[in-house]
């Protein structure tokens, strides 16, 4: 596939299945479908919850060398990641968000069997479960030029690649991200590692994690500006001194993390500090 689109009222590409049709050998959901070489750039006249290309109920999509700007949200979107074993490589996405907020180049929800939401938003905190039930295959994001520069936009700026909601069973790796981190919120099975992470206006941080998660931060370079440092997007760093948050509500169990080392950190405002916060007993 290989084409321009512009002023798209929706997503410009949907890839969109339906689970409770699947039986068998009836697959009633895209698999092993390519979207490379796309031009698409101001989509979402009119909805602005959409992306150049969204990914629901699918498996094995390839989105590849894709240009990808001007979007109100997200510019590439995972709608539950059931299926997996996507690779996102090679795309240049940039100036999203500009009209809403959250979100960044690359988000996804992971709103799948074992996700649970007091998990996020209550006083709850236990291991991930099974979500490889769902998460059947490791989906891949390489090679990416990710680009939001904060204060441009409503939004921008904000999560950039954005595992939101449970995602799980991904690898980022070897992504140039300028003024955007990565967010791996509740979830299990996320390792990133060997990426650039250059003025991010959101630090990269593991939120709400799962005890005994096998998260992993490894190889990664991330600098640090406090002239990009904006509050109203979300906890990262003070204005006197930047800290990474790794953990944002820490799991009441476990260690933060099952690898973190060999990570190389710069900033102008002062220690280099990583913070978190531990969650509230239930019950």
């Amino acid at each position: 596939m290989g084409n321009k689109f512009t002023e798209a009222g929706e997503s410009a590409v949907c890839l969109v299945g339906s689970r409770h049709l699947t039986y068998g050998s009836v697959w009633a959901f895209p698999a092993d479908n390519l979207v490379s070489n796309n031009l698409i750039h101001n989509c979402g006249a009119f909805g602005k919850q959409v992306a150049g290309v969204y990914c629901a109920n699918a498996k094995r999509t390839t989105i590849s060398h894709n240009h990808i700007y001007n979007m109100p949200r997200a510019g590439i979107c995972f709608n539950d990641g059931w299926g997996g074993g996507h690779v996102i490589e090679f795309n240049r996405v940039h100036d999203t968000v500009l009209e809403t907020s959250d979100h960044g180049p690359f988000n996804s929800w992971g709103r799948e069997w074992y996700w649970c939401p007091v998990q996020g938003h209550g006083p709850a905190s236990h291991i991930a479960g099974n979500v490889k039930r769902e998460a059947h295959e490791t989906t891949v994001i390489r090679h990416n030029y990710f680009c939001d520069v904060p204060g441009s936009g409503v939004g921008h700026g904000s999560w950039g690649i954005d595992l939101d909601d449970g995602s799980s069973n991904y690898h980022v790796h070897s992504n140039l991200c300028l003024g955007i981190g990565v967010k791996c919120r509740e979830g299990d099975y996320r390792t990133v590692e060997n990426n650039i992470f250059i003025n991010p206006s959101n630090v990269p941080a593991f939120q709400q994690t799962c005890e005994n998660a096998q998260n992993r931060f490894m190889r990664n370079i991330t600098v640090l500006s406090s002239r990009y440092d904006r509050p109203d997007l979300g906890i990262k760093y003070d204005s006197d001194q930047v800290r990474v948050n790794f953990s944002i509500t820490a799991p009441q169990k476990g260690p933060w993390l099952a690898e973190c080392d060999n990570n190389l950190a710069f900033n102008d405002a002062g220690d280099y500090l990583v913070g978190a916060s531990i969650k509230a007993q239930s019950g």
